[in-house]
């Protein structure tokens, strides 16, 4: 058997692929990865039924070729070039006997890769609508007032400046608490840094009142992560409420859709946070002053029944003194003439005894025929005994006294 070296074969195998494929061919397929070097872009495409890759291909974009591509379709066809992209591709088979096969990108469909992320972002809806994910963290209660913040975002992205700028130059003066999350905001590791980090913020939940999603600005293509159901998931899961400024005007990121509140920029969430944390302290102040008029109110009331009780309070003091002043007269009097009367009784009970003893008085005795008979000595005698024992008696008569010789009977 006659042998060819690996150069014969590589010159047969590059003879037939310039005799049967010297036309361009569109290509479906999906970027696994790419990189740029001295303005070139080194791709891997491959191919999938399923999950299942059945076709790999290096592909190259040299640095003249991108140049009119950015000329046809902007600057935006540059970012269709990374990893994970399903692309249409316009290519030409190349061989070269020392490097082997490839294909030379000549142009490429941007709409294309639009119009597949657009499916893509579609079936990611479906999805997390169908498990409930897209609204869970809708139903987290914003707190009315959002100071101690959790920021996934890069301190290099413009938006991330923007925001604390807004934040720390509000007119109000209110005080913020923000800690930074460090992801990427673009490309292939975004899933991986932000799933790290929401398990950080998830530990420390206590700690924060809200999650700021914050990027600023982009392309459809450069915001294309955030409409991934891994990423999308991942956040859902939050126990905190989600506030996102991605930063793009016009379309809305699935992450937009399943956060608790969204914002079209950075600086439109701080502005959020701030009128909100305005409304509390506006109502803080309202209520002050319902309390203080409601106090005033109350206090004017107290003082108008305390007034009526005085006035009440002098008014029965009044009534008092002058029903007691008329008791006391009363009193007074009904006093008097008892005294009156006792005076008078004991008057008439001494004229009575007057005249009593004046009636019983010696000398009116003696003047109605009766006479009274004493000793010696002045001792009054009631009796015949009495009498017979003495040796002599006076006796008193109305018209004087006698004095007699007591003589025994023989």
């Amino acid at each position: 058997m006659e042998a060819v070296n690996l150069h014969q074969l590589q010159l047969y195998i590059r003879q037939v692929i310039v005799l049967n494929f010297e036309h361009e061919y569109w290509v479906k397929c999906e970027i696994s990865q790419s990189s740029k070097r001295y303005g070139n872009y080194y791709l891997e495409l491959i191919d999938k039924e399923g999950d299942e890759i059945v076709a790999i291909s290096r592909a190259v974009l040299w640095n003249s070729d991108l140049k009119f591509i950015i000329q046809e379709h902007g600057s935006m066809a540059e970012d269709v070039l990374k990893a994970h992209q399903k692309v249409l591709l316009k290519v030409k088979v190349h061989h070269h006997v020392k490097y082997g096969l490839q294909l030379v990108i000549h142009d490429l469909d941007l709409n294309f890769t639009v119009g597949s992320l657009a499916v893509e972002k579609q079936k990611t809806i479906e999805r997390l609508t169908a498990t409930g994910a897209i609204d869970k963290n809708k139903l987290i209660p914003l707190p009315p007032v959002v100071q101690r913040i959790a920021i996934l975002s890069n301190p290099q992205a413009a938006g991330y400046v923007d925001f604390i700028t807004q934040l720390r130059e509000n007119t109000y003066g209110f005080s913020f608490k923000t800690t930074l999350f460090d992801i990427p905001v673009q490309g292939d590791s975004v899933l991986a840094n932000v799933t790290k980090r929401m398990k950080e913020i998830i530990i420390r939940d206590t700690n924060f009142d809200a999650v700021v999603i914050i990027r600023g600005g982009g392309s459809k293509l450069d915001l294309s992560c955030f409409d991934a159901y891994e990423l999308c998931q991942t956040l859902s899961k939050s126990t905190l409420p989600i506030i996102t400024g991605i930063g793009h005007e016009i379309d809305e990121s699935v992450t937009d859709m399943i956060s608790n509140t969204s914002c079209k920029t950075p600086t439109a969430v701080a502005e959020f946070i701030i009128n909100r944390n305005l409304q509390f302290w506006q109502y803080l102040n309202e209520l002050e002053n319902q309390v203080q008029e409601i106090v005033l109110q109350k206090t004017d009331v107290l003082k108008n029944e305390l007034a009526l009780l005085k006035n009440q309070l002098a008014l029965n003091l009044q009534e008092s003194l002058s029903f007691q002043k008329t008791l006391l007269k009363e009193h007074q009097n009904s006093v008097v003439q008892t005294t009156q009367q006792k005076i008078q009784e004991q008057k008439l009970n001494l004229l009575h005894q007057e005249q009593l003893v004046n009636a019983l008085h010696p000398q009116k005795v003696l003047n109605r025929g009766f006479a009274i008979i004493e000793t010696s000595d002045a001792k009054r005698l009631a009796s015949n005994k009495s009498i017979s024992k003495q040796k002599s008696i006076v006796i008193h008569q109305q018209d004087g006294k006698q004095e007699y010789e007591i003589t025994p009977k023989s």
